[in-house]
């Protein structure tokens, strides 16, 4: 049996064919992708390694992530002593989600706020609501879309990223490509690993269109991209699942 190629639609529409009757980008789930701890499951039980990018919905493992970053959402989180899903979040920074704790309640007039989480006790850092990035990228390799979220110390460098994309490219993230690595960082608790998105060569008039349109359709209603799950590659509990965040004051610390 011959194996069909890949559509190369360039946008969301899907080839209709007698073996997927029907089906749209709507049926489609959006995958993402985490950044191995040496705490993380998929570490664990030898699927994927440290310091690496991991899908759990596919199961595919990639040293680095060539993409075009399609929108990014300022999003906050506050844990508190859950372990499976935060006590309450927000998907853009402003308003609690619907099923939270605090549904409704403006971010900005919580009592558990806090942007300046580095000058908390680390054991305390957990009991804060802080603030984190939605990114809805498109894979440049495999030329579909998927989400990657910054929390703790990675927001650092995705703020450098955004101040590059405002100044160079005039709040257009993807205007360039942009290429995630991990870099290790060591600190008084340990080892860990952060996310880096950096930009790259900009794109094409015509590849500026295809991702403006992308955008426009996967922000819409075919798929929902908002994340409010704990990090399920992971087995650490309590206190110790808090995101690891900067031990001291970033330069920009206005941000």
């Amino acid at each position: 049996m011959t194996m069909a190629k890949k559509a190369q639609s360039g946008g969301l529409a899907l080839p209709h064919n007698r073996y997927m009757v029907g089906i749209t980008a709507s049926d489609l789930q959006l995958i993402s992708y985490r950044l191995m701890q040496g705490s993380s499951k998929a570490v664990q039980t030898g699927r994927a390694t440290i310091g690496t990018f991991y899908s759990p919905e596919t199961g595919r493992e990639r040293e680095s992530l060539d993409c075009a970053v399609l929108m990014i959402r300022k999003t906050r989180t506050f844990w508190g002593d859950n372990v499976e899903a935060p006590i309450c979040s927000s998907d853009d920074g402003i308003i609690a989600r619907p099923n939270a704790k605090f549904a409704g309640q403006e971010c900005m007039k919580c009592q558990y706020r806090n942007d300046e989480p580095w000058n908390l006790p680390q054991e305390q850092r957990r009991k804060v609501c802080t603030a984190g990035y939605s990114m809805l990228c498109y894979d440049l390799e495999s030329e579909s879309p998927f989400l990657i979220r910054v929390q703790g110390k990675s927001t650092q460098a995705s703020k450098v990223w955004i101040t590059a994309v405002v100044e160079q490219y005039n709040y257009v993230p993807f205007a360039a490509k942009t290429v995630w690595t991990s870099e290790q960082r060591t600190n008084a608790y340990g080892t860990t690993y952060v996310s880096i998105p950096t930009l790259a060569d900009g794109f094409s008039e015509d590849q500026l269109k295809k991702f403006e349109t992308l955008a426009e359709q996967l922000v819409g209603n075919q798929i929902d991209w908002s994340d409010e799950k704990s990090d399920s590659t992971s087995t650490q509990t309590g206190a110790d699942l808090m995101p690891i965040i900067e031990d001291d004051p970033p330069e920009n610390a206005m941000f």
